[in-house]
């Protein structure tokens, strides 16, 4: 009877395991790229992964990229792809435990046209406003590379606009900014687009530099004009005293139109041993974000 009964759970063990399947997950050996199959060059993963280090460094918010060919090799039938995406982000612990500030880009380029994906997964520390920038973030600065089959070229500028209009603004405590009226600038974005591109590559190669001139084209959040001006102010000595620490190095942002000032201080290595050191820091996903198909 005994052996009878024992036979029969692990039957019915058996069959669970087989009609529901657990989901899988790659493996992340580097907290900033992972591309097992090899999607991009070596190379422009190195450019990624020195801008997201730099990034992070800066801000303490880790953002990291995973390219599949399709993620669906890796998830249960009829599993959604924020389902697993949310999972994964949980999987990975994806930035600082005690912030929840992470972002996951998923970009799932393989299988048929409508079929590929890319999804932002956002920590849960960002609210719903955050959600309805990334679903912009993904349509604007994502897709229309990935539609003319640039990988390299959408991940950089999808990238670059998740870092500025997404991390950083919640990294010094702001909503998520509102689009500004139209302008000029907004008129001609069609002539301007490949000097906005080539821009971009540049900021990726003379670094913080050029990083604060192109601060300038981000919407005040207190005014939605752009021309926001940043600056690093380096550690100062606290006082005469030859025993006392330095004082931190400052990022100072301000808006020439409507005197909105912000002050923060600046990120070092080692002084957020779970947000801005390598590796991953125990962020948790609540599932916000936002999904794109080509």
């Amino acid at each position: 009877m005994t052996r009878c009964a024992a036979l029969l759970a692990f039957l019915f063990a058996a069959l669970l395991a087989t009609a529901s399947p657990a989901a899988r997950f790659p493996e992340s050996p580097d907290s900033y790229v992972a591309d097992p199959a090899g999607l991009i060059p070596a190379a422009d993963q190195e450019k990624i992964r020195a801008t997201l280090d730099s990034f992070r460094r800066e801000t303490g918010v880790q953002l990291t990229v995973l390219l599949i060919p399709d993620w669906r090799d890796w998830a249960d039938p009829g599993q959604s792809v924020e389902d697993w995406t949310t999972a994964l982000f949980n999987r990975w612990n994806v930035g600082a435990s005690n912030r929840n500030d992470g972002i996951l880009a998923l970009v799932s380029p393989g299988g048929d046209p409508g079929q590929r994906v890319v999804r932002l997964e956002l920590g849960a520390g960002y609210d719903a406003s955050y959600s309805a920038l990334a679903a912009e973030v993904v349509q604007q600065d994502f897709l229309p590379a990935f539609k003319a089959g640039d990988l390299v070229g959408g991940l950089t500028s999808g990238l670059q606009a998740v870092m500025d209009q997404i991390g950083r603004p919640h990294s010094l405590g702001l909503p998520a900014p509102k689009e500004p009226p139209k302008s000029w600038m907004d008129r001609l974005f069609p002539w301007v687009f490949g000097a906005v591109v080539a821009f971009i590559v540049g900021q990726m190669i003379f670094g913080r530099l050029v990083g604060d001139w192109a601060f300038r084209l981000t919407p005040c959040p207190q005014c939605g004009q752009r021309g926001m001006h940043r600056e690093h102010v380096g550690p100062q000595e606290a006082s005469a005293d030859p025993n006392a620490a330095p004082l931190p190095g400052r990022i100072i942002t301000s808006c020439p139109h409507c005197g909105y000032r912000s002050e923060r201080v600046a990120m070092r290595g080692g002084d957020r041993s779970d947000s801005s050191g390598p590796g991953f820091g125990g962020g948790r996903s609540s599932g916000g974000g936002a999904t794109g198909r080509w």
